[in-house]
């Protein structure tokens, strides 16, 4: 399933930014990754902080959210840049990365670092409906429907220019509850 992957990482090390709005499918896509090279990767994720932190706490991710501030989020991501910089590993940036500004400012943090843009699009209205299905799921995980208006609104799509290679997914759940990838790139990427 990963075989693009495994020819990214030819040329290490590899930022694969994963780009998307909430329940787009990127941290689906981490886990994937995961399973198959996570000795490979360190992984930054805001989500991942807030939920460790919850856990910590005993605290729903929603509770967590509200009083992890964003400093501790700012000096969180930078000890993981950091240690990815001294072991030499890829680093998957699993948050929305919307802006193409903030793309650009951590793709800065990781000189000499090869950039894979992998951008999930999804529509407002299945957004939506995923993240009140992960509400449901999840431990106490919801972002409001305006908020997420808001996200989709300013979002600016990622362009192939922005990244050494660039490719579009989309994960999906099928009945079995293993996602299934399924990717689209510019000939003669992957």
């Amino acid at each position: 399933m990963l075989a693009w992957l495994d020819k990214a990482l030819q040329d290490r090390p590899l930022l694969l930014m994963l780009i998307g709005l909430p329940a787009s499918g990127k941290s689906t896509l981490r886990e994937e990754i995961l399973k198959e090279h996570g000795d490979e990767f360190i992984v930054v994720s805001s989500d991942q902080a807030i939920e460790d932190y919850a856990v910590q706490n005993s605290m729903t991710y929603d509770e967590a959210r509200g009083v992890f501030s964003t400093s501790q989020m700012l000096d969180y991501k930078q000890v993981l840049v950091d240690k990815a910089l001294a072991e030499g590993k890829s680093v998957i940036w699993d948050e929305t990365n919307l802006w193409r500004r903030v793309r650009r400012q951590k793709m800065e943090m990781l000189p000499g670092y090869k950039t894979l843009g992998a951008y999930f699009p999804l529509s407002l209205d299945d957004c939506k409906t995923r993240v009140l299905e992960r509400a449901a799921s999840e431990n106490g995980k919801n972002i409001l429907g305006s908020v997420l208006t808001n996200m989709a609104s300013s979002m600016e799509e990622p362009q192939a220019s922005e990244f050494d290679e660039f490719m579009q997914l989309s994960v999906n759940k099928p009945a079995t509850g293993q996602p299934n990838v399924q990717k689209q790139s510019k000939p003669g990427l992957f």
